[in-house]
């Protein structure tokens, strides 16, 4: 899934590139086809966009979405924050964080960021 065709080919090319090639491949995922959701976004907040989603691609039709990039807007919009609550790790993940609090980082007050200093910013 990606919103519009990338690069000179009509394909979301979801293999292209570092990190996503060596992602993909190291778990056996080959692409065939691409699905463009544009102009879809998901943007819940001031609009319906929930509904025309799941009416669009339904989960019986499409179990698995696998997209390019975040169909959201970066940073989040502040309505939208209140969706984060509805994430919710399970138990295996909580546990690798917390063994990784406990055993890698140093004791004491930590802040922890996502920076994108990278190619790509």
């Amino acid at each position: 899934f990606c919103y519009s065709p990338r690069g000179s080919t009509k394909s979301c090319n979801a293999k292209e590139g570092n990190p996503f090639g060596p992602f993909w491949n190291r778990f056996n995922v080959d692409f065939v086809n691409s699905e463009f959701y544009g102009p879809y976004h998901y943007d819940v907040y001031h609009t319906d966009m929930a509904h025309q989603w799941k009416r669009k691609y339904p989960s019986v039709t499409w179990p698995v979405l696998a997209f390019t990039g975040a169909p959201a807007s970066f940073p989040v919009q502040l309505e939208n924050k209140a969706l984060q609550k509805c994430v919710v790790w399970n138990d295996e993940m909580q546990n690798k964080a917390k063994n990784f609090i406990k055993e890698i980082l140093p004791r004491g007050a930590f802040v922890g960021i996502h920076l994108r200093n990278g190619i790509d910013w």
